[in-house]
Formats: C-alpha cells, structure tokens, sequence
C-alpha cells in the first residue's frame, strides 16, 4: 500500500475524546506507520483499552522544559491522532505496535480521570485543499531536489524510500510533512511543522530546513583559529 492510499479517516463516531500517549523525542505526522514498544504499566493499559475501543492514540510532543518527575508534564498543545494498525501483545504485557498517524488535532482541555493514562478533548484540524497557487509545482520541485541532495549527503537517511515518497503524487501538504519526518529534521522543527496549518507557510518552512540541514552537511567547518599566513 502506498502513502497515498493510507486511510487517514477516523471512525465516523469520534467524539474529540483521545487517549494521550505523551513522549520526549518524538513527533508524529499524519501519513507516517510509526513503530512503538510499549512496556510501561500505565501505557500497557491505554493500549488494552484502545485496542477494545476506538483503535486510536493521540501522540503528543513533551515540552523541552516539562518536568518529567511530574505526574503530568507539560505537551504541546498540537498533537497527531493515530490509529492502530496492527499490534502484538507479549507475553509478559508488553506491546509492540505500528501506529499511523491520521489527523493534526488541538488540545482543548485534558479530561480528570481515574485511569493510570492521560485524556484530552481535541479539536481536529480541517484538512485544507492543496492551495491554488501556481507555484505549486515549483515548491514540489524545489522541495524533491533538496530532499534528493540530502538523502545523497546523509548516509543515515533511507534512500530506498525516496522514489516512493516523491514518485507518489501527494498533496502538497502531506508532502511536506513526510519530508520533514524522513529527513531526520530537528524535534523543534518537527513539532513546529505540525503546528504549521497553512500549507503555503508550511513549504516555505521545510523547504528552509532543507537547506538548513544541507548546509550543515555539506559546509566544511570552518578551522578556528585559521593558519597562519606568510602573506
């Protein structure tokens, strides 16, 4: 299947109501199949759940200052719905999961519960049109010579998913976000990518960190203090 035929659509029944799985070093965007091990008590039990009821875990960015001894540390208020492909629970309770991310959503409120998990109200961002812009084409192509650049540059990236992800044609704004995600962008820039709605602002942005990563792969490091010249 490819990224385009992903069903990113959530249950006709979805009432705003997600269960939060928050975590330090990760960003999830929609149209992304994340691989996740799930080994905490408390996650053990919001997987039992999901997996009886909607199917669906909200992935939600730690902030970098959140107190992380704190019972409920500080997320960003835009996370990403995903939905449960498939999953195995071990032996011993663990689980190990493929989680794909379908929908940006905005944390209204967290919900008091008496679960070991936490829960919010979310509000699912409209998926806008592609924009109407005639540059489009030129932003996609921009944007695919960058990203061939890279992957060309960073041996740690996955050349073999390349033709896909520039071959399937996307629509802009999904684009976007997995070219984010594949090129191994920061978590500040991924995060900010996923807060970004506006898909004109949000090419503009990661075609910036493109070449932001390109530089610094690329630029020699410059010798500090230089050598001496005779001259």
């Amino acid at each position: 299947m490819s990224i385009a035929e992903a069903n990113l659509d959530l249950p006709s029944n979805f009432t705003g109501l997600v269960k939060l799985f928050p975590l330090p070093n990760l960003v999830l965007f929609p149209g992304v199949i994340q691989p996740l091990h799930i080994f905490e008590p408390r996650y053990r039990k919001l997987m039992e759940d999901a997996v009886s009821s909607d199917q669906l875990i909200a992935i939600a960015r730690l902030k970098p200052d959140a107190a992380l001894n704190h019972n409920e540390p500080a997320i960003s208020t835009t996370v990403c719905v995903g939905k449960i492909v498939t999953h195995a629970e071990l032996p011993d309770g663990r689980f190990n999961l493929l989680l794909l991310g379908a929908q940006r959503a905005t944390v209204i409120r967290e919900i008091a519960t008496d679960l070991p998990y936490r829960m919010a109200d979310v509000k699912i961002a409209k998926t806008p049109q592609d924009p109407m812009d005639v540059d489009d084409d030129s932003i996609r192509a921009q944007a695919s010579r960058l990203f061939r650049r890279l992957v060309a540059t960073d041996e740690s990236l996955d050349s073999e998913a390349v033709g896909q992800l520039l071959n399937d044609h996307l629509p802009l704004g999904m684009l976007m976000d997995l070219l984010t995600f594949s090129s191994n962008a920061e978590l500040r820039d991924q995060q900010d990518i996923l807060e970004t709605f506006d898909i004109d602002i949000r090419a503009r942005k990661v075609i910036e960190i493109l070449q932001s990563r390109l530089v610094s792969l690329e630029q020699p490091e410059l010798r500090f203090p230089p050598s001496f010249s005779y001259n």
